[in-house]
């Protein structure tokens, strides 16, 4: 595994707690949009957010296999034990919170 691989596999799973991923470009339009919604974004989940910039998709990559990116940007929400609930490419910050919806629900559920 490769320094890079190590280190988010680190950070995801070393706390027991759902993952969003979400792979950019610094030069990407769509990208930068995301990066100015995402404090707000995250502020209404109670999930771990990985930012990884500067993604670059080859083929044998293991992240680009592990997590089924393709393109950027693409966003993935892994479970607390590990596993891909959602890959998607996100075209705006409309499917971003799409993608996040149901952990909003599961947030105001247990404030309850």
């Amino acid at each position: 595994m490769v320094r890079m691989e190590l280190n988010l596999y680190l950070r995801i799973y070393s706390r027991k707690k759902r993952t969003f991923i979400l792979f950019i470009k610094t030069n990407c339009p769509i990208c930068k949009s995301l990066i100015e919604n995402l404090n707000t974004i995250s502020t209404n989940y109670d999930i771990n957010f990985v930012l990884n910039n500067n993604f670059v998709y080859n083929r044998s990559d293991q992240i680009s296999s592990l997590y089924f990116v393709r393109t950027v940007p693409h966003g993935v929400l892994i479970n607390e034990n590990g596993i891909v609930e959602l890959s998607n490419y996100i075209k705006n910050v409309n499917v971003l919170n799409n993608m996040l919806f149901n952990e909003r629900v599961v947030k105001k559920s247990l404030s309850i």
